[in-house]
């Protein structure tokens, strides 16, 4: 479903711009400053964990080892398939792939404005993509 509506989202972009159908949408996104799909769903999950982050575990007080990651959330333990793309194991791999100015924001509206603009930037298709 999210992948028709993606496609919809790129055909609509192309009518607007009213370039052929073979034109890539990555310059539109830009062009307009929209989110693709699946960059709303990036930033929303990451704004999920900016505000639960007391719910999770920073790897530091899991471990007493002084590694690169230290500061990242370790992100909880599952048993099944279906729970690797539960919002807070998935929210937590996406948010550990943010920049660190990014994470280290102090308040909400500067968190998202910076994490909507490297999404722009980005211009995200997918999640492996923006983990990458």
């Amino acid at each position: 479903m999210a992948t028709d509506i993606f496609l919809c989202q790129k055909k609509i972009l192309r009518n607007i711009k009213n370039v052929p159908s073979t034109y890539t949408c990555r310059n539109l996104f830009k062009e307009f400053n929209i989110l693709s799909v699946t960059s709303v769903f990036i930033f929303e999950l990451c704004v999920y964990v900016f505000l639960n982050r007391a719910k999770f575990k920073q790897n530091c007080v899991v471990h007493n080892f002084n590694t690169r990651q230290k500061l990242d959330f370790r992100p909880p333990k599952y048993n099944l398939n279906l729970t690797k793309m539960s919002p807070n194991v998935l929210g937590v791999r996406l948010f550990n792939a943010l920049p660190m100015n990014i994470k280290d924001s102090n308040n909400l509206l500067s968190f998202k404005k910076e994490l909507k603009q490297l999404l722009i930037d980005k211009c995200v298709y997918s999640l492996v993509e923006f983990c990458t």
